[in-house]
């Protein structure tokens, strides 16, 4: 929900979606293959299960987003192996209205770390704000590098403000997995003043609900993809044609 209230006060999403996504019910929309992808591998690495099915070809075997992540299943356990204790899995926490779901618990030297597990064919990608090359080259200097690590701050001070049996988590980290090819990439993402950050988080939920009119934001490729489009009267459309 933040992370889409951001998007909506900064223009790229459109409060109706926005309102009707969160505080009216949801939004039915179907999962692509990659986020399907993204799933399948984290409940393999997890519980070494999972309800998703992966895509197989006519003469059999995965296609090649599956097959590339099913070769990153043994790294990832050997992973997890190597990390501590791992106390929870796949679990859902709360503090106060903040809800979150986290994939990885450890507790190692009385320390606690979250994980969460990522997906992506993106990881070299220096300048997409939702992609992580610039955090992998680095340069803490550089706007990309900045415009990254804003976008992945939001989840990781989330996911920390938010303690786990009663203790605060110590560190987070990001295990990010290349659907392209056999890359691996770890952050750790680290943060502090986090009673600040759930008080902020608290503070944003108020306003979303105090708030009575949420701004239609047309924009013509939004508004054709749009699940709202059928009964939206605020949808862009094409100008007419006009004939000299």
């Amino acid at each position: 929900m933040y992370k889409d209230f951001l998007s909506y006060q900064n223009r790229t999403l459109c409060g109706l979606v926005f309102e009707q996504a969160w505080l009216n019910g949801g939004i039915e929309k179907e999962s692509t293959e990659a986020q399907d992808a993204g799933w399948w591998f984290e409940d393999m690495v997890v519980r070494g299960k999972s309800d998703k099915e992966p895509t197989s070809l006519k003469k059999g075997g995965y296609n090649a987003l599956f097959r590339t992540l099913e070769a990153h299943i043994p790294l990832a356990k050997e992973m997890v192996a190597n990390e501590g204790k791992l106390v929870s899995a796949d679990e859902t926490a709360y503090r106060g209205n903040v809800r979150v779901k986290r994939d990885l618990v450890f507790v190692k030297d009385n320390k606690i770390k979250v994980v969460d597990i990522k997906t992506t064919a993106h990881l070299n990608n220096k300048w997409d704000y939702y992609a992580w090359g610039a955090l992998a080259e680095g340069d803490i200097y550089s706007h990309r590098f900045m415009m990254q690590k804003r976008h992945k701050d939001i989840q990781a001070k989330t996911y920390m403000c938010v303690p786990y049996n009663g203790m605060m988590p110590d560190s987070f980290e990001y295990w990010i997995f290349s659907s392209k090819d056999s890359e691996v990439l770890i952050l750790d993402f680290t943060v502090e003043e986090l009673d600040a950050w759930y008080e902020h988080m608290e503070d944003t939920l108020q306003q979303i609900l105090d708030t009575s009119f949420f701004e239609p934001i047309p924009e013509l490729k939004r508004c054709n993809e749009c699940p709202l489009k059928k009964n939206c009267k605020y949808k862009s459309k094409l100008p007419n044609k006009i004939v000299i």
